[in-house]
């Protein structure tokens, strides 16, 4: 979903685009943003709506960008305030997470507490606005000033402009004992606090603030994040609802698709099942085969072997390749493409980018249509080997927070599991990788998955189903008959109301852990990458 970037110099050097949507010019983005007709569900959604919330997706989904996109939609409106999403990932960090989890109680049972602790996050930062930006700081008189000074060990006396995650470490870090922090998150003058911010917004303008990057850590230490990113949903959908709250302050946010999950396996899920404010950015492989489509089209003239026709078979001089299972079958090249991709436009960008410079470098040595698919197919494979490494290196940061002591915070030990150093995290990336191979072929049964399981918890010396973490990024999925052909079905948010692996009779591992993992033997004629 990242745009095409629109100068020269960034044509020249990634002409695909940027990987990252957080990062670059948000105009350059918007110059050549690739749209989708309405079908195609959350990722067609007009940028404009403000009825949006919160923004679900898949690592490398374009949650960031369509935040962006939003925040740059609502800037151009004079009547209301909307301030750009902030990336500072040192606002909130794990062992700030990992602390308050402790603190707050076990970490099945305190969702609710940080619910509490990221709504008085957002009223802090709202009233930092209040006291600090314009329009609303010269808006204000000395008496709503003293109004607020009353409710500073609540508000925290803010004398700058604060981000909501800020908020949140600087509440955490204040109150660090549970004693603490559950007297400050259960003060009975949060009410009128809170009252009191409401009213002074009234007299102004809207306030939109946008909460960004909470994502990014989420892979040190999934168990404790999953409960943050919970949290800040339901404060963020309670705030919605609110009468006033939801007319004044509207508060935006990215949002992990297992997250969302998560509050739908609740007890008030059902209350969440709606696409009104809830937008889930769900990447079909129609979706991502039409993103690749728009992207060759918009490349210059130089990376095109057949100047008439601007199709992803022209530029990269190949119709079809050979597919590298037993079988040898031709494939379509598109088709190729796509299956070495974690279905994420992310990879779509990183892989377009290499191969352009591949097909320059093809160009200029004049290289005949065999050596053009040998080059094409070592470019690939070398991404599809950094993409599996990368899913792997989750699964590994994930293992290691499963085993993490209860008590870790209180003996200052959790950084030992929530950021492992590069030895830790290799030795538990070749675990999963042993774990996998041991099961030695594409499709396997129940109790191959049951085995693995038990393999890798005798290695971590912990109960640990790592089929459940495998299956939540997308590494295996299970084997289905639909038309008369086999299928699989990975897990994604749309299809699957839960993040456990399901029960099946076969299962089978994603492609990409071929170009990554030993042992395993291709038993298929075509592989099957994920569905979206």
């Amino acid at each position: 979903m990242d745009g095409f970037v629109g100068s020269a110099l960034r044509q020249d050097v990634e002409p695909f685009g940027i990987p990252d949507g957080a990062v670059a010019d948000i105009q350059d983005y918007e110059n050549g943003f690739v749209t989708f007709p309405d079908h195609f569900g959350g990722i067609a959604r007009d940028r404009s709506d403000a009825r949006v919330r919160v923004v679900v997706g898949r690592l490398g989904g374009g949650k960031s960008l369509y935040l962006r996109r939003m925040q740059a939609s609502q800037s151009l409106n004079a009547a209301v305030h909307a301030e750009p999403p902030a990336r500072n990932l040192s606002d909130l960090s794990s062992s700030d997470v990992v602390l308050a989890t402790q603190l707050l109680g076990r970490i099945t049972e305190n969702t609710e507490a940080w619910k509490r602790l990221w709504r008085a996050a957002i009223f802090r930062s709202a009233t930092s606005f209040l006291l600090t930006a314009e329009p609303y700081r010269s808006a204000l008189r000395e008496t709503d000033r003293e109004r607020l000074r009353h409710y500073w060990p609540l508000l925290g006396a803010p004398g700058a402009k604060r981000r909501i995650t800020h908020e949140a470490h600087a509440i955490i870090r204040d109150n660090d004992t549970a004693t603490e922090l559950r007297n400050y998150l259960s003060d009975g003058s949060w009410a009128d606090a809170e009252q009191c911010v409401l009213d002074l917004l009234e007299r102004t303008r809207p306030l939109f603030l946008y909460v960004d990057a909470i994502d990014d850590n989420f892979k040190y230490a999934p168990a404790y994040w999953l409960r943050v990113q919970r949290g800040l949903f339901y404060a963020v959908m309670d705030l919605m609802r609110d009468p006033e709250g939801g007319r004044r302050l509207h508060v935006v946010i990215a949002l992990r698709d297992i997250a969302l999950a998560s509050t739908r396996s609740s007890e008030s899920g059902t209350r969440y099942i709606e696409e009104t404010h809830v937008n889930i950015l769900s990447w079909s492989r129609e979706a991502v085969t039409r993103l690749l489509e728009r992207k060759v089209e918009r490349l210059p003239d130089r990376y095109f072997e057949w100047q008439d026709r601007r199709t992803v078979a022209s530029w990269l001089g190949l119709e079809e390749i050979t597919c590298g299972r037993a079988s040898g079958h031709r494939e379509d090249v598109r088709a190729y493409l796509i299956r070495h991709t974690r279905f994420v436009p992310r990879d779509v960008v990183i892989l377009g980018n290499r191969l352009c410079r591949a097909v320059l470098r093809a160009r200029v040595d004049g290289e005949d249509s065999r050596t053009r698919e040998e080059l094409v197919r070592q470019e690939v494979a070398s991404c599809a080997r950094e993409f599996g490494n990368n899913q792997i290196a989750q699964v590994a940061n994930q293992l290691w927070s499963e085993v993490m002591p209860a008590d870790a915070a209180r003996l200052e030990i959790d950084h030992l599991y929530t950021d492992p150093n590069t030895y830790q995290l290799d030795e538990a990336a070749d675990m999963v990788k042993d774990a996998i191979g041991r099961t030695g072929t594409e499709v396997v049964d129940a109790a191959a998955i049951r085995g693995m399981d038990e393999h890798i918890s005798e290695r971590m010396r912990m109960p640990v189903q790592l089929g459940n973490i495998l299956w939540q990024n997308q590494l295996i999925g299970v084997m289905t008959r639909r038309e008369g052909r086999d299928a699989a079905d990975y897990y994604s948010l749309e299809r699957f109301p839960r993040t456990t692996i399901p029960p099946s009779d076969r299962y089978v591992w994603n492609p990409l852990l071929f170009d990554c993992v030993g042992g395993l033997s291709a038993t298929l004629d075509a592989a099957m990458p994920p569905e979206g």
